[in-house]
C-alpha cells in the first residue's frame, strides 16, 4: 500500500482556491514576521489556550493508498466547547472581511484541524475561530462558528474525494514514466566523441548530490548529454523534477526537440514549457485584474477543472497545448502553466523562474527539494544574475508622485518629500559611492511602502494616480528585496539622478538557490576561463569542473589572427580601408555567406557605410538595434537562401545573431570578428574592475573575460556539424597578447598569424587542402 504525506495547509491551498486573479498590491507577510505575530497573540491568551498543537491524521483513501495529513493548529481553546483557533497575519483591511469564509482556504484549513481533533477526541460538536491580525493598524478581528462532527466529516470526505482525482492521475503517470525510463537506451545510434563522458559526469554529479560546471564545445550534443542522465536519475528516484533553464528561445526549442526524440522511443513524461506572461497573455494589454480580463475573473473557480482535463488527456504541455486548454476553460494561460509545473517531471523555462527574487517559483524553492537544475548557455547567467539581484531608485518617479500628491500633502507626501530631500543631498555631493545603503534610507523606503500599501486599493483603477503610486511602490519593493541580499559583493552609487544598488558578484545569492536543490548542472560551449565562471556562478568545493573539447576535425576551419590590424577605439577611423581590404580578401575565396561582427553599433554602422561604397555587386545586410521579431525572421531567412551567392551580414557581438543560432552546412562559411569584444566603458564595469582589483583580476573580470566570451560565441556560429568547413578571421592585434593567448580553447590549437599581404595565399592553401 502506497503512503503519501501532505501538510494540511498545502492540501487546502490547492483544493480550496477561489476568486479572481489580481495584480494589485498584495505584499505577503514574511515567515519570520508571521511567526513573531503569532507568538505575540498566543502569549496574550488565557491559560485554557494551548498553542501550537500538532495534529496528524492517517486516512485510507482507497485499497491501495494511505494519506498522512500533517499540521499544527495555532491554538486549541479548552472551554465548555473546544475551539480550534487559526491565526492569519494580513495587510488587507479588516473592513474587507465580513464572513468566516471570505478566505475559503483559511476557513477550510481550520475545518480540517477541527475534524482531526474532533475525530481523535470523539467530539460531536466543535468550534472553529479565525483570528485576523492587521499588521499596519495592529488590530484584530475574529470569526467564530460552531460545527457538528457530521458536518466536518462530510466536508473532509469530499475534500479527500477531490484530492483522490488528482492523486490517481499522478500515480498512474509516475508508474508509466518509471516503466518507460527503465533500461532506457541512449536515443541516438552512437555517442559523439566526449558525449558519453559528459553524460556519465552529470549522472555521477546528481548521484553524489553535488553541482558541476561543464565547458563542452559545440558538436558534443550538450542538450541530450544533460537530459538523458537526468532522466536516468529520475527513474532511479534520485530526483522528482528536472528544471531545464535557459536565457533564449532557440535553446528552449532544442530542449523540446530532444524530449520529442525521447518520446519517439516510447518515453512517457509530463513536461511543461513556461512562457513569459506578456507573450502568452490572451489580451492585448497584460492587466491581471477581473475588471479588464475575463480570464482573471473567477480564474480560481475554474482552474482545478482545467487541470483535471489537461492531466487526463495530455502529457506534453507546450505553449500551444496550454493555450488551447486555457481558452477552453477560460483561465489565465500563464497561471495555468505555473500550476502544471507542480504536476510535471520536466520543465523548460527562463533563468528567472529559478533565480530572480521577483518571479522565482516559490512552489519550487520554498524548501529544500530533490530537484535538478540544468542551466544551459550558463555563460549568460552572470550578467543576468547581476540584473536580477540589483535594484534602482529613480528620482524621476519620486518627482512624479510629489506632483500627483501636491493637492493633498499628507503623511505619504511628506515621506516621499523626505526621500527626495535625501536625493538632493547626494546630488550636491556630485559623486556618491558606498558599500551599503544607509539605515536612514532603508527606514524611509519601508515607511513609504507601509503608507502606500493601504492607500493603493482605495484608488480607482482608472485613476492615473494609481499607476503612479504603483510604480513607486514596486520600485521600492525591488529595493527592499535587494537590501535583503546585501553583502560585500554589492555597491551603492549615484548616477544621473538614479541611486543604484548593484550586485558586483552574484555568487552568494546564486548559491542560495543551489543549496535548495539536489544538483545544479551548469554547461556551455564557452565557459572559459572556467575558474572565472566557477567563482562568479557560485561554485564551491566539492563542485566539479569539466572540460570536453570539440569532436570536430580542427583542420576543417582556417583560423587566422591579423597582426597588423588595430581595432581599438582611437584607430577605428584610420583602419577602415584596411578593414575593407581584409573583408574583400577573406570573402572572395569562395561564394557564400559571411558573418562580420563588431563590438558596437557605432563601429558596425561606420564599417557598413564604407562597405556599401566598395562592395557594389555583393548583397549586404545589417543588424539594426531596433529589430523586432519580424525583422529578425527576415534577416535569418537570408541565410537559408542563395547559398552559393556571396552575402555579407554585419552584426554586433553579443547580439541576436552571435549566439544560440545553428547555421549548419553552407548557411555560413566564414566569420570575421573585429576587435576583442571588450564591453563598453561604464560605471558598473569600472566598479566591477575595482571590486576585483584587490586580487589583481579587475580588468580581466570586468572586461577581458566577458568580451572574449562574446568572441568565442560568435566564432562558434561557423562549425556546427561534422562536415562543416570555413574560415574564422580575428581582426585585432591584441589577440596575440599573452592575456588572450592563454584563453584560447583547445580547438584553436591550429591558429595562425596573418597580415594583409599573406591572407590571400593562406586561405587559398586552406581551400586546396
Amino acid at each position: 500500500m502506497k503512503e503519501y504525506h501532505i501538510s494540511v495547509r498545502e492540501l487546502v491551498e490547492f483544493l480550496s482556491r477561489s476568486g479572481s486573479i489580481s495584480n494589485t498590491i498584495q505584499e505577503s507577510v514574511s515567515a519570520i514576521e508571521g511567526t513573531r505575530i503569532h507568538q505575540a497573540i498566543q502569549k496574550k491568551q488565557p491559560q485554557n489556550y494551548i498553542s501550537e498543537v500538532t495534529l496528524n491524521y492517517t486516512h485510507k483513501l482507497n485499497e491501495n493508498t494511505i494519506i498522512v495529513l500533517q499540521g499544527r493548529a495555532d491554538g486549541v481553546i479548552k472551554d465548555e466547547m473546544i475551539t480550534i483557533d487559526e491565526i492569519k497575519s494580513t495587510r488587507q483591511s479588516l473592513d474587507d472581511l465580513q464572513a468566516i469564509d471570505d478566505h475559503q482556504e483559511h476557513y477550510d484549513q481550520a475545518r480540517v484541524y477541527a475534524f482531526i481533533y474532533a475525530k481523535q477526541h470523539e467530539l460531536t460538536r466543535i468550534c472553529v475561530q479565525l483570528t485576523y491580525y492587521q499588521i499596519d493598524s495592529k488590530t484584530e478581528k475574529k470569526f467564530l462558528k460552531e460545527l457538528s462532527f457530521s458536518e466536518l466529516e462530510t466536508f473532509f470526505l469530499n475534500l479527500m474525494k477531490d484530492y483522490e482525482q488528482f492523486l490517481s492521475i499522478m500515480q498512474t503517470s509516475h508508474q508509466k514514466t518509471k516503466q518507460s525510463l527503465h533500461n532506457l537506451p541512449f536515443p541516438y545510434p552512437n555517442y559523439r566523441p566526449g558525449q558519453k563522458e559528459m553524460a556519465i559526469s552529470i549522472y555521477n554529479t546528481i548521484y553524489n548530490k553535488e553541482n558541476c560546471f561543464l565547458q563542452a564545445a559545440t558538436g558534443i550534443g550538450k542538450t541530450m548529454s544533460s537530459i538523458y542522465p537526468s532522466l536516468r536519475a529520475l527513474e532511479k528516484g534520485l530526483t522528482s523534477k528536472i528544471m531545464y533553464l535557459t536565457a533564449k528561445t532557440i535553446t528552449k526549442e532544442v530542449a523540446l526537440n530532444s524530449l520529442q526524440d525521447l518520446r519517439n522511443l516510447g518515453v512517457y513524461l509530463r513536461s511543461v514549457i513556461i512562457t513569459a506572461k506578456e507573450k502568452i497573455c490572451f489580451m492585448d494589454e497584460c492587466i491581471c485584474q477581473k475588471e479588464f480580463c475575463p480570464y482573471a475573473l473567477n480564474h480560481y473557480h475554474r482552474i482545478n477543472k482545467a487541470l483535471l482535463d489537461i492531466l487526463e488527456n495530455e502529457s506534453n504541455y507546450t505553449r500551444e497545448c496550454i493555450e488551447a486548454y486555457a481558452m477552453k476553460h477560460q483561465v489565465c494561460p500563464f497561471e495555468f502553466s505555473l500550476d502544471l509545473f507542480n504536476f510535471s517531471d520536466f520543465s523548460i523555462s527562463d533563468y528567472n523562474y529559478a533565480f530572480d527574487p521577483k518571479v522565482a517559483l516559490k512552489r519550487a524553492f520554498e524548501t529544500k527539494n530533490d530537484y535538478i537544475l540544468l542551466v544551459d548557455e550558463a555563460h549568460n547567467l552572470i550578467d543576468r544574475a547581476r540584473s536580477m539581484f540589483s535594484a534602482t531608485l529613480d528620482r524621476t518617479i519620486l518627482l512624479i508622485c510629489l506632483e500627483s500628491f501636491e493637492h493633498k500633502k499628507g503623511k505619504l507626501y511628506r515621506s516621499i518629500k523626505k526621500l527626495d530631500d535625501y536625493f538632493n543631498t547626494l546630488i550636491q555631493n556630485e559623486v556618491f559611492k558606498q558599500a551599503s545603503p544607509e539605515i536612514e534610507l532603508i527606514e524611509q523606503i519601508e515607511k513609504i511602502k507601509n503608507l502606500a500599501y493601504p492607500i493603493l486599493p482605495k484608488i480607482k483603477i482608472d485613476d492615473p494616480l494609481k499607476k503612479t503610486l504603483e510604480d513607486l511602490y514596486f520600485m521600492l519593493l525591488d529595493c527592499s528585496r535587494t537590501f535583503d541580499l546585501y553583502n560585500d559583493d554589492f555597491i551603492t552609487y549615484l548616477e544621473n539622478q538614479q541611486l543604484h544598488f548593484f550586485c558586483l558578484n552574484p555568487k552568494v545569492p546564486l548559491r542560495q538557490t543551489f543549496n535548495k536543490v539536489n544538483s545544479a548542472i551548469l554547461f556551455s560551449a564557452t565557459l572559459l576561463p572556467i575558474h572565472f565562471f566557477y567563482e562568479l556562478l557560485g561554485g564551491k568545493s566539492p563542485d566539479k569542473k569539466f572540460y570536453f573539447p570539440s569532436p570536430f576535425n580542427p583542420h576543417h576551419k582556417c583560423l587566422l589572427v591579423a597582426e597588423d590590424f588595430k581595432a581599438d577605439y582611437k584607430h577605428r577611423q584610420e583602419s577602415l580601408n584596411l578593414l575593407i581590404s581584409y573583408i574583400q580578401k577573406a570573402t572572395t575565396y569562395k561564394s557564400g555567406h559571411y558573418l562580420i561582427f563588431f563590438p558596437s553599433y557605432a563601429y558596425l554602422n561606420l564599417a557598413f557605410e564604407k562597405a556599401k561604397s566598395y562592395f557594389k555587386d555583393i548583397k549586404l545586410f545589417k543588424q539594426d538595434s531596433l529589430m523586432n521579431e519580424q525583422d529578425k525572421d527576415k534577416f535569418l531567412f537570408e541565410f537559408k537562401t542563395e547559398l552559393n551567392t556571396t552575402k555579407l551580414f554585419f552584426c554586433v557581438l553579443g547580439g541576436l545573431f552571435s549566439e544560440g543560432l545553428d547555421f549548419k552546412g553552407d548557411q555560413v562559411i566564414g566569420v570575421i570578428i573585429v576587435s576583442v569584444g571588450l564591453p563598453q566603458l561604464n560605471p558598473q564595469r569600472d566598479y566591477i574592475k575595482v571590486h576585483f582589483d584587490q586580487e589583481n583580476r579587475g580588468f580581466e573580470y570586468a572586461y577581458v573575460y566577458p568580451g572574449f566570451n562574446k568572441v568565442l560565441q560568435a566564432a562558434g556560429r561557423l562549425i556546427r556539424q561534422e562536415d562543416d568547413q570555413g574560415i574564422i578571421l580575428l581582426l585585432d592585434e591584441r589577440y596575440l597578447q599573452k592575456r588572450y593567448c592563454t584563453l584560447y580553447p583547445q580547438e584553436w590549437a591550429n591558429i595562425k598569424k596573418t597580415n594583409i599581404m599573406q591572407i590571400e595565399n593562406q586561405i587559398k592553401a586552406f581551400t586546396k587542402k
